[in-house]
């Protein structure tokens, strides 16, 4: 099933939409033989070296493997290989929440999955809101795995890593398709692949060693591994070894101990998780800074592969902190005692018979190895106890060593290894959400989010939904997005104008109806929940949408015909649906929109003739105010600054026909009568605001009707394909003029003639 792009579900023989790659062909194409894998892999270099290591080590196994990188990233390609997506996100389609779920009959919980992109970049609309373009090529994304999964025929999915947003979905989708899900990632040592069948290492208490013990007693295997690592002065990633001389130097000109603190990449997904009050990997290496205490000196060396060091500027005396790009086993050589948050070092500074103090739950933490510290502060006096270090036996190193060898990592080419972890893993194991081993600031961010889709389900508008929060929830979003970026997402969807605002002119239609209607003034392409916003309870309704061609970009859904009826089944209704252009009835297949109606029974509706419109309401928030205040949250305009046009738009299409355009306006006040009074006299309305109906066409601007504002109404005349626009003038000169409108609240059009 091809993905149809913001539409509802849709049924074809068609394999998978052009990616770039080679089609399914033979087995594959008709679902594959028992023991097919797909392993996906991030794009990069590392990446795909682990991904071949992976794939020729199932294939010694035995069975038939289909490799996909995320999209093409310039690597040696796989002998058997596809690309999930053409280019990136960005080339997956469009897929709204309500349309995942009438295609795929589940729901993506984006914000659960999104949790790391909290964590690791600066929050922002696109990220939060429900329905952004971003949001929506996610689950353009899952919709394509899903395929991509199904016409693969392959029974087991090896969804890397497994906290970033792609790998979450990619987990969603294997699940959702019963298949057999193991995370995998690189080892903790050269020559090993991470692979878990329940979560992600950094995810602790739910990956499948974090249930088991360690054996009583270590095996030879385990002796015989250490041996060799210590032997051949390996580690995860290559290390630079010109820096000694600076290291022993450095070291011997204090007797003081040496701590040595274990860099992370501040992105990763094992440093992003159990950071608890600090809002990052910067924050908490600040904090260590501040409670090493003076009797020890700090030895820092950055990771090899960060893109951006958090001690880069820090200022300490260079007696005290030494920031070295060293060998790993020099640096274990030299310090008394290692720290770290997450780092896979702890480990091998176990291996070195250091003692290891943990800020994280790496996955050695908790198994009586580490000193672990619930809080930063008691760093200080962890390290001033005598006896505050834990040094854990070797024995019991190599019992928790042999444990991981057997139960988390994957050896390259150990077939009989590989075989035996996919067997034991049950098909379609739940996807439990992520929330509590992030940071407090994430988990705050994540439950506003929570809420504020809620709130816009209700509310539709964003700027109702956000009034509709609890104090806390807005004010976390206001903070760390700001009110005004997020009102211009109106609706929890792309940012869009205030013409939106806007509902259609709606056709009079009781002639055709048996029960009085209620008639609909919202746009149901930019309601993030279209069953929500219809009026379920209602015996008749009528709206209108436009087509399928006609539907603009930044909408939320794209409505097909089929997609209508979809919608009131859901209402337990019949869908009668007839063209509309302009002012005239069409046939549904020939027009810009649709007038629908949901009723018990199919209604006979024209399609041909003119239509008589209902009264049409252009709201106060429509409009554009010079100064951009913000109206009173009843609806009515406030006081607004004196400018020639404080007040105008918007741009709409108008039926054609002779109109009268009404509006609300205050209380007379005594300067307004005596103004009125002397304009009466003067013959002239000079000293009165105006309303002028511009009409827009061909690139021209011209007024073609105007009123005193004061008089409450006009008559004004629309054509074809002209745009029309409100401008409120003020007279010239006039000490009145700032309070003039207040109490304005929208105009309203009823139609006259044709």
């Amino acid at each position: 099933m091809p993905v149809h792009a913001r539409g509802l579900s849709r049924t074809t023989e068609e394999p998978l939409p052009e990616n770039g790659s080679k089609p399914l062909t033979g087995q594959e194409a008709q679902g594959g033989p028992p023991g097919s894998v797909l392993i996906l892999r991030v794009p990069g270099r590392e990446s795909a070296s682990n991904a071949h290591r992976l794939a020729k080590t199932a294939e010694d196994a035995g069975f038939r493997v289909l490799l996909a990188p995320y999209w093409p990233d310039g690597e040696a390609a796989w002998n058997n290989e596809r690309t999930l997506l053409d280019l990136d996100i960005g080339s997956a389609p469009r897929l709204s929440a309500f349309a995942f779920q009438q295609r795929f009959g589940f729901d993506l919980d984006l914000i659960d999955l999104s949790l790391h992109l909290f964590a690791t970049e600066p929050p922002s609309p696109d990220t939060i809101l429900p329905e952004t373009v971003w949001k929506q090529k996610l689950r353009g994304v899952a919709a394509i795995a899903i395929d991509l999964i199904t016409h693969s025929g392959a029974d087991t999915i090896f969804v890397p890593h497994g906290a970033e947003v792609i790998s979450r979905i990619l987990a969603v989708a294997a699940t959702a398709l019963e298949r057999k899900l193991l995370f995998w990632e690189s080892g903790f040592f050269p020559g090993y692949l991470y692979l878990d069948s329940q979560a992600p290492h950094f995810f602790r208490g739910k990956a499948h060693i974090d249930a088991l013990p360690a054996p009583l007693a270590a095996s030879t295997k385990a002796r015989q591994f250490k041996a060799a690592w210590l032997g051949s002065r390996q580690s995860k990633y290559p290390q630079n070894d010109t820096n000694l001389e600076t290291l022993e130097k450095w070291a011997d000109a204090d007797p003081r101990p040496i701590l040595f603190l274990a860099g992370q990449v501040p992105t990763d997904a094992n440093a992003v998780v159990h950071l608890k009050d600090e809002e990052n990997l910067d924050e908490l290496y600040q904090a260590i800074l501040q409670h090493v205490p003076d009797s020890w000196r700090i030895l820092y060396k950055p990771h090899p592969l960060t893109p951006r060091d958090p001690l880069a500027d820090v200022a300490l005396a260079p007696d005290r902190f030494l920031r070295l790009d060293v060998d790993l086993h020099d640096a274990l050589t030299a310090c008394k005692a290692v720290l770290v948050h997450s780092s896979n070092v702890g480990l091998e500074a176990l291996l070195y018979g250091k003692p290891v103090l943990t800020l994280g739950r790496p996955i050695y933490e908790g198994r009586g190895l580490t000193t672990h510290l619930e809080q930063v502060n008691r760093l200080s006096g962890v390290l001033t106890d005598s006896g505050g270090l834990l040094l854990a036996t070797e024995e019991a190193v190599l019992s928790f060593l042999d444990l991981l060898l057997d139960e988390a990592l994957i050896a390259d080419g150990d077939a009989v290894a590989l075989q035996q972890r996919i067997r034991r893993t049950a098909p379609g194991a739940p996807q439990e959400p992520r929330k509590a081993w992030y940071g407090a600031s994430v988990q705050a961010l994540a439950e506003a989010a929570c809420t504020m889709k809620a709130s816009l389900e209700k509310h539709h508008r964003i700027d109702n939904a956000l009034h509709n929060l609890t104090d806390e929830h807005r004010q976390v979003l206001e903070r760390r997005i700001g009110k005004e970026a997020l009102e211009l997402h109106r609706f929890g969807g792309p940012p869009v104008p205030r013409i939106r605002y806007v509902a259609p002119p709606l056709p009079d239609l009781d002639a055709y109806l048996d029960t009085p209607a209620r008639y609909l003034t919202i746009r149901l392409e930019d309601c993030i929940d279209p069953l929500n916003a219809l009026d379920t309870n209602a015996e008749v309704q009528v709206f209108r949408v436009p087509t399928t061609q006609a539907t603009p970009g930044d909408a939320v859904h794209v409505f097909q015909k089929e997609d209508i009826e979809a919608l009131a089944r859901q209402c337990g209704k019949i869908a009668s649906i007839v063209g509309f252009d302009d002012a005239e009835f069409a046939h549904a297949d020939n027009a810009v929109s649709w007038v629908v109606v949901f009723s018990a029974k199919a209604v006979v509706l024209p399609e041909t003739g003119t239509a008589k419109f209902r009264p049409w309401t252009i709201p106060l928030d429509a409009f554009n105010l010079a100064d951009d205040p913000r109206p009173r949250h009843d609806g009515f305009l406030g006081v607004i600054d004196a400018t020639r046009h404080p007040l105008f738009g918007p741009f709409i299409n108008v039926p054609s026909g002779v109109w009268q355009v009404c509006w609300r306006r205050p209380a007379a006040s005594y300067v307004h009568r005596l103004a009125r009074s002397v304009s009466s006299f003067m013959g002239t309305n000079a000293l009165l605001a105006q309303v002028e109906w511009v009409e827009h066409i061909n690139g021209e601007a011209s007024t073609t009707a105007q009123g005193s504002f004061e008089a409450g109404l006009l008559t004004a005349t629309a054509q074809r394909g002209a745009q029309y626009e409100f401008r409120f003038l003020l007279p010239p000169s006039s000490k009145l003029t700032s309070k003039v409108f207040s109490g304005f609240n929208g105009i309203t059009l009823r139609q006259i003639s044709r």
